[in-house]
């Protein structure tokens, strides 16, 4: 993002996107490469647009899986996008990976709050994963060095009903993204 462009007194906000990348044929690839070895990485938000990363979420249920098309266009960096400069500054995106050792969640949160807080200046941030199990753990690792740091964190989870269509689910609302409380 242009720093000079950003204007005083606006809520600096990031965005913090944890990808899953466990097994062959359920991973991103971010410029070419599985990001399992990645530690948490600042992107430009026009980098998701312009394909950096792609989904090879081959072997995933289509309920769970991330489209090359979804990852181009995302939401919440749309939304980000359209209210920069306006009701908020849009700061930068943090790209993390879900881990499967919890010392390495733990060090990724760590490792990526740091970032937020102290490389963009964030007084605020998003908090959106890929798939279920154990990167809901990292989102709640996340979200909790991010609070520690003294950034407020906004968290989007989408839940899956059981087959038997029992069960919540969290519908993302429009009003998501409204920035107040920071």
């Amino acid at each position: 993002m242009n720093r000079s462009s950003i204007k005083t007194g606006l809520p600096h906000i990031a965005y913090l996107y944890i990808t899953e990348c466990h097994e062959v044929l359920k991973e991103p690839f971010i410029y070419g490469d599985n990001p399992r070895r990645f530690f948490p990485t600042i992107f430009h938000p026009n980098e998701f647009m312009d394909g950096a990363m792609v989904s090879c979420l081959y072997d995933y249920s289509p309920g769970l899986r991330n489209y090359t098309y979804s990852l181009m266009n995302n939401p919440i960096i749309e939304g980000l996008y359209r209210r920069h400069e306006k009701e908020l500054d849009f700061v930068g995106v943090v790209l993390a990976n879900a881990h499967l050792d919890l010392t390495e969640k733990r060090r990724s949160a760590f490792m990526a709050a740091k970032l937020i807080k102290f490389i963009l200046g964030a007084d605020g941030v998003i908090i959106t994963k890929e798939g279920g199990g154990h990167p809901d753990i990292d989102l709640m690792e996340c979200c909790e060095q991010c609070e520690v740091l003294g950034v407020k964190s906004s968290l989007i989870n989408c839940e899956m009903l059981s087959p038997d269509g029992t069960g919540t689910s969290m519908v993302p609302s429009p009003n998501l993204l409204i920035v107040s409380s920071v």
